[in-house]
């Protein structure tokens, strides 16, 4: 069985961390706009 290089680890540890952050950050915006209607 071959090892698991780390370089690939920490590759795809910064894609999913950027993928959450920008998830994140576009659901903000899309409920920013229910929500002040909401609360006045």
């Amino acid at each position: 069985m071959r090892r698991l290089d780390y370089g690939w680890v920490i590759l795809c540890a910064g894609f999913a961390a950027l993928f959450v952050n920008s998830g994140s950050r576009m659901a903000f915006g899309l409920l920013l706009k229910p929500m002040t209607e909401d609360l006045g």
